[in-house]
């Protein structure tokens, strides 16, 4: 899951990640959540890679004849994600999902936990400080991660450094990633020995 197909960090690393000699033998796809037109989307089919878009705020949807009562509509029906996204996601018949993007991070967690019922990832991007005002959104992401098949995985000490801050995560135990392509399945064969941690991988490609 990334937030749109624009240049970035996070882009490029799943980019690089499907197409590594590890992973390049499993069947990869990328459903965007924000935005669904920009420059790498082509990049994305070129490397076959199935691309969709489930934005979390439907980008058509007119229901009375007045665009900024429609625009708030939208914004207003965003509950209604993870419904639609589990949906996606079971039509792509998904093994796993792994999400780079922490927006609506709360509606995601429920997506794809609790209602396709899958094993999830979550990786924290960037070198940054957390907003307290995500603390509300981040707080049931976090609590379904510690009682579900899930980890959260973190490239830079300070998206770390956060998570300990906010005490979302509980007892916590840090795995050095490095530069290493880490086995999403070894990781949460790890998560579920106790469901009260919170496995942290550290390293530029964490997966």
């Amino acid at each position: 899951i990334l937030g749109t197909p624009n240049f970035g960090g996070a882009q490029r690393l799943v980019l690089d990640l499907c197409t590594s000699p590890e992973l390049s033998s499993y069947q990869h796809s990328v459903v965007f959540v924000l935005g669904d037109t920009g420059n790498w989307l082509e990049t994305y089919k070129r490397a076959g890679i199935q691309v969709e878009a489930c934005l979390a705020h439907q980008p058509s949807l007119t229901l009375v004849p007045s665009y900024r009562l429609n625009k708030w509509l939208r914004y207003r029906l965003v509950f209604l994600f993870p419904w639609r996204l589990s949906a996606v996601l079971k039509r792509m018949s998904a093994d796993i999902v792994h999400t780079h993007v922490s927006a609506y991070v709360n509606y995601q967690a429920r997506a794809v936990l609790k209602l396709a019922n899958l094993p999830w990832i979550w990786t924290l991007h960037g070198e940054y400080r957390t907003q307290w005002g995500d603390i509300p959104d981040w707080r049931p992401a976090a609590n379904l991660v510690r009682n579900s098949n899930a980890v959260v995985t973190g490239v830079s000490p300070s998206a770390l450094a956060d998570i300990d801050a906010s005490r979302l995560a509980g007892r916590q135990r840090a795995l050095d990633g490095g530069h290493e392509i880490l086995d999403p399945l070894d990781q949460l064969a790890v998560a579920t020995e106790r469901r009260d941690d919170q496995i942290i991988a550290r390293g530029r490609q964490c997966a």
